[in-house]
This record gives C-alpha cells, sequence and structure tokens, in this order.
C-alpha cells in the first residue's frame, strides 16, 4: 500500500512540474543576447523545471 501511495505522489509531481523547454523560448526571449550568467539568464538556467508551465521564469517575449 505505501509503495501505491509513493508511485501515486510521483505520476502527480511529473504531471505538474515541465521540464522548461529553453530550445523553444530562449530564441524568442528578449534577454536572449545576454551571456548565460548574467542576469536575468542565469536564473532561468538554474530553474530547469516549472509548476505547470514549459516557460523559462524569466521569460520575456521579443517585441515584433
Amino acid at each position: 500500500m505505501v509503495y501505491l501511495k509513493i508511485i501515486r505522489r510521483l505520476i502527480f509531481m511529473n504531471d505538474i512540474y515541465k521540464e522548461v523547454r529553453f530550445d523553444l523560448y530562449c530564441k524568442k526571449c528578449k534577454h536572449c543576447n545576454k551571456k548565460e550568467d548574467e542576469e536575468p539568464c542565469d536564473e532561468c538556467l538554474n530553474n530547469p523545471t516549472n509548476l505547470y508551465s514549459h516557460k523559462p521564469i524569466n521569460f520575456e517575449e521579443k517585441e515584433k
């Protein structure tokens, strides 16, 4: 029974935490010209998962 609870919890956690899709969002971000170790990029790169979303935490879309 304990194993079943653990498995259910892991499945739930996998559903709410998404892997950030840097390959899709970084090139569309207004901060894309900054270095990886500069703000705000370093903060995004240090958070490879996000709650309910594939977007990086500091993503701001470029103006068209």
